[in-house]
């Protein structure tokens, strides 16, 4: 079986399902809601962190 990728642009976030070729799932989801105002806010600033969760 090849690989398969689909997404799910649900409007404020997006949903990425990879079913790989050996049938394992991987599923990546985002959402863009980081508040910089607010210094309680425990949502990751992902273009911050930038490829450090590249494959090696």
């Amino acid at each position: 079986m090849p690989a398969l990728m689909t997404c799910y642009p649900i409007g404020n976030g997006d949903t990425t399902l990879i079913r790989l070729a050996n049938d394992d799932i991987v599923l990546f989801d985002f959402a863009n809601m980081r508040s910089e105002s607010d210094p309680y806010d425990k949502w990751i600033d992902l273009p911050k962190l930038g490829t450090c969760f590249a494959a090696s």
